[in-house]
């Protein structure tokens, strides 16, 4: 008998004594019967929200690693591409300029000695705003050599603003190709130049009467020439050769 049945047969007021129910009886059996399946359907339904809820926890961790994985891969791609993405190589990040006393062949290009080389022809006065001249003493040394100053001028309308070697290469030419070079035991040290237009600074000059092949220079007339270089404050180089003068030995 069920509750609805146990209401009906209330309500019709039937005063059988035999029929009388314990209507207290009843109920705290009929719940006694439905509780452990109430029980068993609240722990059913706790399973089932901690089996989804752990579905739900692995996906969020998979998810953390996952990113975490892939922003780790974008840093490690970004740090070992940046230099090419940016086209930051070591040889065009360089600024450098090369050293004084190295040419582009490996010649000694210090005091524009790549102009004054041994058996070849002497090169023209030159130097787009600046001017070299070349004065040496009138009496030779004890040893013979020659000694005087490269006055290098500004003939432009800038500042220039560098470096050159100490002493300027000078050379010694014969029938127009240098016979002897010399550049002097200070062509590694260098002074400052900073020059106004109008303005010069001396350089010196000495010249040993030794040809190339370290022989004394036979006696007679020769032409003296001397050149320095010069490393701007930009990196740029430029080169500057005096006129000739005549020298006679002996």
């Amino acid at each position: 008998m069920d509750e609805s049945e146990l209401r009906s047969r209330l309500q019709d007021g039937d005063d059988d004594p035999t029929s009388r129910i314990d209507v207290t009886a009843v109920l705290r059996r009929a719940r006694r019967r439905r509780a452990p399946r109430l029980a068993l359907v609240g722990g059913a339904a706790g399973l089932l929200v901690i089996g989804l809820a752990v579905p739900a926890v692995g996906a969020v961790v998979f998810a953390g690693g996952s990113a975490g994985s892939s922003s780790a891969g974008s840093a490690d791609s970004a740090a070992s591409g940046a230099p090419e993405d940016q086209g930051l190589t070591p040889e065009r990040g360089s600024g450098s300029p090369r050293p004084l006393d190295h040419g582009d062949d490996g010649t000694t290009a210090s005091g524009g000695v790549e102009l004054l080389r041994c058996g070849a022809a002497t090169p023209p006065a030159s130097g787009t705003g600046l001017r070299l001249e070349l004065g040496l003493d009138r009496a030779a040394d004890a040893d013979g050599s020659r000694t005087g100053v490269a006055t290098l001028t500004n003939t432009g309308s800038v500042a220039v603003r560098g470096t050159t070697p100490a002493v300027a290469a000078a050379g010694l030419a014969r029938d127009g190709r240098f016979v002897a070079v010399h550049t002097g035991p200070d062509i590694q040290s260098v002074i400052e130049v900073d020059l106004q237009p109008g303005q010069s600074v001396e350089v010196p000059v000495s010249i040993e009467t030794v040809d190339c092949a370290g022989a004394e220079l036979a006696e007679g007339d020769y032409r003296a020439l001397a050149a320095v270089r010069i490393v701007l404050d930009d990196g740029s180089v430029r080169a500057v050769v005096a006129a000739p003068v005549d020298l006679r030995l002996g």
